[in-house]
């Protein structure tokens, strides 16, 4: 739980949902600029509003009510809405993997895979894109390289948060969650106007919850037993201002996040042990062997499954994060003048024992990282008739970030240390038009020119006796969009498009063998139809795909004293292709369905990476000629890579008369196998996934009821139902040691708020 100044917060938060309860007395309907209209969601995906249905691009649009009843309040909830996307969670870090491409590289010196946006501002890292998912207008996520509109690391594609606007009339919202590990959530909602142009908007959150991993005894006599991980405690309040004038509007959030607790450590690994041959060799293609063989770790495993282990240190997390943007729109005659101002500080640290057992005594790691980012971003975008139209703008992005490395040796009191800075600075100009050949024919051709200025610096304490490190380099790229598109009905779209995009380059420390590292690029082919039937009721949404990506990042581990260090370089190519469907239907008597479904196949074509550290076999495996531990993974597939996924939600609104509405829904998720890791490996435990996940299910259930005002509701809900361990990410780490992640077990609770 939270220390400190837990008190202060309690009461700034208990202050907050009083006042919004308070003002909800005397508080007239809000009517708010929704998004939403019936099945139609207006999204900026293209920097200009569009119905969702006319946008050729594979785009998927979830609007806020949508993500309230779902219990989507973070990003890491989204992959049973969105077809193809999974998003797992390792320490304080979230990993989304689209269309084979996934996320790996998380510190400091790498730049996200797949970009994060809120309110149109780009973030850094990928912590980031946990904050609390609260009063938001939609969320937009783009598969597929978004390098022509949004530019750099958006090379898989982008998932973009927007929040809801001040209204210019008064409202209130207030919701309360209580669910199993004592998860409390406290939201609150208040808008205010200033006359009839002027407005402000408050958000508040509370969250404390206990961990669910839950540590068992010590069963070493000298040793503590550690407190429960992986819990949520978080504060997160955001404050807009918003002003309208004859020519446009400006509107400015502030926002500041905080979140503490015990977390899951700098990765947020458990360990199951190694891989071995019959005579208890490591061996890449072995079996499992559950002993834990981290140095100074109690004898026997440390882990007794997913979600009970053995630990003797506490794990500490420390997150803040402040923001600040300000959006400015202005109608000037036949063209919109947008910009958007952006600053966020993020600071990150995070405290693991290292030795993942209950020890007496073993090893600590602590991870502290910063960032602080300014951005600028000018778009002009055109508004007025005719068959032409077009986007052209310029971007600016600095981050200043420092990453401290700290592995503690509690036996010897030694430590091995080192910090890694990195100052950006990336420009870029871009613009993109469509021009129409009548009413069904239009073409599109977009380009974007982006430099990123970097400087990195390694440094080590002078008792390590090795040389600090400085370099730098510039990477510059040019991405492009070509696109068609024909509309044979006012309700049916087919669209094909090439498209590319590119991912950062970044540099190494001086422990490894080439100092920097180059870009990752990406080649998008795609073809897809959408239609709307049954006059809006009905939406049927079909997207074929085939990505070609190359100089995709391999990793090679160092063994740096009692650490292994990262050494990373542009190991290969790999190529994606398959197809996603979405479907949706409102039978306009209180029935809804919804379903999406996913094929993918994505595999390597020419990748080779290094053997895991302390491991000399690799049976089943194929070592590059010349070398003693350089494997070729060429044919394995892309890890979190599941052929097969698909969603079936329904629900059915039965009308109480006078006494309201009551709501049954069901969300069911399913799952092909997949792999964790690049070498593919399968320590065939029964029961025991290692390295390759199984197929699951993931069914959720809510009922909700609502008054026959819509002020009140209380809603009962269970998410993974089945209870199912999902494996969602994994590394074979120091002394050979095989390090994995689950997501969240069973959760469940009952949830009630109001609205004014």
């Amino acid at each position: 739980m939270m220390t400190g100044n837990f008190s202060k917060r309690v009461l700034m938060a208990t202050t907050g949902l009083a006042l919004a309860t308070g003002f909800s007395g005397v508080a007239q309907a809000q009517t708010e600029e929704s998004a939403e209209d019936g099945n139609v969601i207006i999204v900026t995906a293209q920097k200009r509003e569009e119905n969702v249905q006319e946008v050729p691009i594979s785009i998927t649009a979830i609007g806020g009510d949508e993500l309230v009843s779902k219990g989507i309040s973070d990003v890491t909830k989204l992959d049973a809405a969105v077809p193809g996307l999974s998003i797992s969670k390792s320490g304080s870090d979230a990993r989304p993997s689209v269309r084979g491409v996934r996320t790996v590289e998380v510190d400091l010196f790498n730049d996200p895979t797949i970009g994060f946006f809120v309110d149109g501002v780009y973030k850094a890292r990928t912590s980031q894109a946990l904050a609390a998912f609260v009063d938001l207008e939609r969320v937009e996520v783009l598969r597929g390289p978004q390098g022509t509109l949004y530019g750099r690391n958006t090379y898989g594609g982008s998932i973009g948060a927007i929040s809801k606007k001040p209204q210019f009339d008064f409202g209130a919202e207030g919701n309360v969650t209580y669910g199993n590990f004592n998860d409390l959530r406290l939201e609150g909602i208040v808008n205010v106007p200033v006359g009839d142009n002027t407005a402000f908007r408050v958000v508040g959150v509370y969250q404390e919850s206990d961990g669910y991993v839950n540590v068992l005894p010590s069963r070493d006599p000298a040793a503590n037993t550690a407190q429960d991980f992986n819990d949520n405690d978080q504060i997160y309040v955001r404050g807009s201002f918003r002003h309208d004038f004859d020519v446009g509007e400006i509107i400015v959030r502030v926002s500041h996040w905080d979140q503490e607790g015990f977390g899951a450590g700098g990765f947020g690994y458990t360990t199951v042990g190694t891989l071995q041959d019959a005579a208890g060799n490591l061996d890449v293609g072995g079996t499992l062997n559950r002993t834990n063989p981290r140095t100074r770790s109690f004898p026997g495993p440390s882990d007794v499954d997913p979600y009970n282990v053995y630990r003797n240190t506490d794990l500490d997390r420390d997150i803040e994060e402040t923001t600040a943007n300000m959006e400015v729109n202005l109608e000037l005659g036949g063209v919109i003048l947008r910009s958007i101002s952006a600053w966020s500080d993020f600071q990150a640290v995070r405290i693991g024992d290292e030795d993942f057992s209950d020890s007496a005594q073993g090893s600590i790691l602590t991870l502290d990282t910063d960032s602080e980012t300014i951005s600028q971003e000018f778009q002009l975008v055109s508004d007025h008739g005719g068959p032409f139209t077009w986007v052209v703008g310029g971007y600016y992005f600095s981050e200043n970030g420092s990453e401290d490395f700290i592995f503690l040796n509690e036996v010897s009191g030694g430590a091995f240390t080192f910090l890694q800075e990195v100052d950006t600075d990336s420009y870029a100009v871009f613009a993109q038009g469509d021009y129409a050949f009548g009413e069904q024919f239009k073409i599109t051709v977009g380009g974007r020119y982006t430099v990123d200025d970097k400087r990195f610096r390694f440094r080590t304490p002078t008792s390590q006796a090795t040389p600090d490190s400085d370099s730098s380099d510039s990477f510059d790229k040019f991405t492009w969009k070509v696109g068609a598109e024909f509309t044979p009905t006012p309700d049916n779209l087919i669209y094909a498009s090439v498209s590319t995009g590119f991912r950062s380059g970044g540099a190494n420390n001086q422990f490894a063998p080439t100092p920097n590292y180059g870009p990752q690029t990406i080649t998008a082919y795609e073809i897809g139809s959408k239609n709307t039937f049954a006059n809006g009721q009905g939406v049927a949404n079909i997207s074929f795909f085939y990505n070609d990506m190359n100089d995709i990042l391999s990793n090679t581990f160092v063994q740096v004293g009692p650490s292994l260090v990262v050494a990373r370089s542009n190991g290969g190519s790999s190529r994606a292709y398959g197809a996603e469907l979405e479907l949706a239907y409102d039978f306009d008597n209180g029935f809804k369905v919804d379903a999406n479904f996913s094929y993918l196949n994505a595999k390597f074509q020419t990748f080779t990476a290094s053997a895991p550290s302390g491991y000399g076999l690799f049976t089943g495996f194929d070592v590059v000629p010349g070398t003693t531990n350089l494997l070729d993974l060429s044919g394995n597939e892309v890890p979190i890579s599941p052929t097969f996924t698909g969603s079936i939600g329904a629900s059915y609104e039965f009308d109480l008369g006078g006494s309201g509405t009551l709501t049954p829904a069901v969300q069911f998720f399913f799952s092909d196998s997949y792999f964790v890791n690049e070498f593919n490996y399968d320590a065939g435990i029964q029961g025991r996934d290692v390295g390759k996940q199984g197929s699951y299910t993931k069914t959720d259930a809510s009922l909700t009821w609502m008054d026959a005002s819509e002020r009140f509701m209380l809603q009962a809900f269970v998410r993974n139902l089945e209870d199912e361990a999902v494996l969602n990410a994994g590394v074979i780490g120091g002394q050979g040691a095989i390090f994995q992640n689950y997501a969240p077990p069973r959760t469940y609770g009952v949830r009630a708020g109001f609205k004014f």
